[in-house]
């Protein structure tokens, strides 16, 4: 071979060796690309666990900041289903409690349920009096029968020395209250009552019973007696 030629093909091979490097050094990148996402990926990996050690401390304080506003926004819902007639009456039906009613009926004294509440409210005053330590209602004289009468009316006498509070609920609902030394009267519907009397005194033992009305005119009258404690 002669040097010209061995000349020649000493450049081919330098170049040709160039060439196959350029090559190669492009997957390089390529691969320096990659790893490079690798990392980014194992960074962000990282920085999510690190997040996750973070939010492990929050949920006793989250817990706490939500329980007050679930507190919050419960004690508003509830006001708010006292907004209006309707919901209030909703409401009150849904505690049936004494303090429920009393405020339907102080937010809404012309209201539509009004005589509902006050009828629910009075039996469960009785059912407080009867619940309690009581006397025994004394049966009331029926001084004239009208068998033919739907209602009954009651004369009651208070001989306590206090004002008297006398409640009937059954056929129907009524609340009286009397002076000392005084009579009142009552009409109510014919049917069977839970009945309870009352004064406000704290060492005085009320009276609580039951009873049918049957048309006609009642009597009767009550004499507290003292509870010694």
């Amino acid at each position: 071979m002669s040097f010209r030629k061995h000349i020649i093909l000493v450049f081919s091979l330098v170049f040709l060796c160039l060439g196959l490097s350029a090559q190669v050094s492009i997957p390089r990148e390529k691969a320096g690309s990659g790893s490079f996402s690798t990392r980014s990926s194992s960074s962000e990996r990282a920085k999510m666990i690190g997040s996750k050690i973070d939010v492990n401390s929050i949920p006793q304080a989250y817990g706490r900041y939500s329980d007050e506003k679930l507190e919050d926004l419960e004690k508003q819902m509830k006001e708010r289903e006292w907004s209006s007639e309707e919901t209030a009456w909703g409401r009150a039906v849904a505690l049936d409690s004494k303090q429920a009613y009393e405020r339907y009926m102080a937010m809404y004294p012309y209201g539509s349920h009004v005589s509902e509440a006050n009828n629910r409210l009075i039996e469960l005053r009785i059912n407080d009096v009867m619940n309690s330590s009581h006397g025994s209602l004394p049966i009331m004289d029926r001084v004239f029968e009208d068998d033919d009468s739907p209602t009954s009316t009651i004369v009651i006498e208070n001989d306590t020395g206090y004002p008297l509070t006398v409640m009937y609920s059954g056929t129907d609902a009524r609340e009286i209250t009397i002076n000392p030394g005084c009579k009142g009267m009552v009409t109510l519907k014919n049917g069977y009552y839970k009945i309870a009397a009352a004064v406000p005194a704290g060492n005085i033992k009320p009276y609580a019973g039951k009873q049918e009305l049957q048309g006609g005119r009642y009597e009767t009258g009550f004499i507290i007696a003292p509870l010694y404690r």
